[in-house]
């Protein structure tokens, strides 16, 4: 119904989630001192987000045409999420999404979700830097991402250390 409606339903969400320490005032993310968050938050409210699998569909798509109606011709949209474009130097085929963001204040922010071997990843980088020279974008969220991903990619393993069906030790 309006804005300030719709804010109060984002902080209420925010909450339920857990995300305790996220406070909205626009539904744009533009700055305001009074619209704050946390990594924490950020990865919470993601998980939620990827739990719906048309919003985890709608995230993870790199461009979408909208076709040409009677009025208007048709109009390519772009994901300015660079680790899912194949044409990117940030691009990383595990990586599933989610959100980009630049404020002068907050910096390059990525919050991102990558699968393999069964295991999923998140990532939330705030405060990064970017620049574009000669139309080459330089991104230090993308950047730290996709190195902290190509690390735990290459790292982690699912490993059974125990089995539950066999007592370990036994105390009187």
């Amino acid at each position: 119904g309006s804005v300030s409606n719709f804010v109060a339903m984002m902080n209420k969400e925010a909450k339920k989630l857990g995300a305790t320490h996220t406070h909205y005032v626009n539904p744009d993310g533009l700055q305001d001192p009074d619209h704050y968050t946390t990594a924490k938050d950020i990865y919470l409210i993601a998980q939620k987000v990827m739990a719906n699998d048309f919003l985890a569909s709608v995230v993870d798509t790199p461009s979408y045409t909208i076709p040409a109606t009677n009025v208007t011709s048709a109009v390519t949209v772009r994901n300015t999420n660079l680790l899912i474009s194949s044409s990117s130097k940030y691009y990383l085929s595990s990586v599933k999404g989610i959100k980009t963001g630049t404020t002068t204040e907050a910096g390059a922010c990525l919050v991102s979700t990558a699968e393999s071997k069964g295991m999923t990843y998140y990532a939330v980088v705030m405060g990064g830097t970017e620049s574009i020279t000669n139309q080459v974008v330089t991104n230090s969220a993308f950047a730290d991402t996709k190195a902290l991903y190509q690390w735990v990619l290459g790292n982690f393993e699912l490993r059974q250390l125990l089995s539950t069906g066999t007592p370990q030790e036994q105390v009187s």
